[in-house]
């Protein structure tokens, strides 16, 4: 598919989105067969398979120990054709880089969302959804900034703009609606991250529907975060009723990944949403990962 279709205008709230690629679905199952295993996969009817992956960008193994994207890409697209989310917030992504998401993914997937810096431009934050599985009703995006429908905005002393993507969906099995969110905060400065935090926190207060929230968050999460004291959402991985891997920090150092380390991705869920499994992803292709922060996972109830 070519990469233009990744190009619409940010500014469309309720507009045309564009399908994703297809999967090359008979190396999956290969794979699936003798290859690293599948966590959660694909969900059931009444189910939701929720997915936050921050991806990082095209430059970022400049000076981290990661492979070079190149490098990386393909192994992106493998952990993809395994687990087949129903919902995937990836964050941190550049235009480019969003083919190898859509190469793991089949063809009835569809994404929201478009560069922070206005169409193609700057870090992507979009969703990525089963449109087999789920009906897009509608969709936003805004600026983490006092002016949260001004392209490439930004406030608060932060100089990169960042961006949340909202989205409501009906499961066409079970016609329950439902929203989505996916956002990426920075760790600093404080205030910034505040602010962006309570601009989410209140959207979901607004909807009052049943909401996943798919993150990178800077900083490991607490109760006195706006999206826990206000909007009211838990944390999957403590509440899940079954943890599929063991607890380790998301962001992987020099040292690899630390036991102790915080989560600063996660999936939030609100009240009423059941969390039946969750798993902090940590899959390895032959010794090599696919970005410096591991996936996390949720199986859901609506």
């Amino acid at each position: 598919m070519s990469t233009t279709s990744h190009r619409h205008d940010p500014g469309v709230r309720d507009g045309p989105v564009r399908p994703v690629g297809a999967a090359r679905a008979g190396s999956r199952e290969r794979r699936r067969a003798g290859g690293p295993r599948t966590l959660i996969g694909e969900a059931r009817r009444g189910e939701v398979h929720a997915m936050s992956f921050e991806i990082g960008p095209d430059d970022e193994d400049a000076g981290s120990g990661l492979d070079p994207w190149p490098a990386r890409e393909p192994l992106v697209t493998r952990l993809l054709e395994l687990e087949q989310p129903t919902v995937l917030g990836v964050q941190d992504v550049g235009f480019e880089q969003l083919r190898a998401v859509e190469d793991g993914l089949p063809l009835r997937y569809r994404m929201v969302g478009s560069g922070a810096e206005g169409g193609s431009r700057g870090a992507h934050c979009p969703i990525f959804y089963d449109g087999g599985r789920l009906r897009l009703e509608a969709w936003e995006q805004w600026w983490h900034s006092e002016t949260p429908g001004l392209t490439g905005s930004t406030a608060w002393g932060a100089t990169t703009p960042r961006v949340t993507v909202w989205a409501r969906f009906v499961e066409l099995a079970t016609e329950r609606a439902f929203a989505v969110v996916n956002t990426r905060l920075e760790a600093d400065p404080p205030e910034a991250r505040e602010q962006a935090a309570t601009l989410l926190a209140r959207r979901v207060r607004r909807d009052a529907l049943p909401t996943v929230v798919t993150g990178g968050f800077g900083r490991e999460l607490d109760d006195d975060c706006p999206l826990a004291r206000t909007a009211h959402l838990c944390d999957t991985w403590t509440s899940a009723s079954q943890r599929l891997t063991p607890l380790v920090g998301t962001t992987r150092t020099a040292d690899g990944l630390d036991p102790d380390g915080p989560r600063v991705d996660q999936v939030l869920a609100s009240p009423g949403v059941r969390v039946l499994r969750s798993a902090i992803n940590t899959t390895t292709f032959l010794g090599r990962v696919p970005s410096r922060h591991v996936p996390v996972q949720a199986l859901l109830r609506l």
